[in-house]
């Protein structure tokens, strides 16, 4: 399971969540 944090707002997200937060 690869979970991927988003240092823009410090939000993880899981793989089923990246449609939903995808930020780069």
């Amino acid at each position: 399971m690869i979970i991927m944090i988003d240092f823009s707002n410090l939000i993880i997200s899981s793989p089923s969540a990246l449609p939903l937060h995808v930020r780069s």
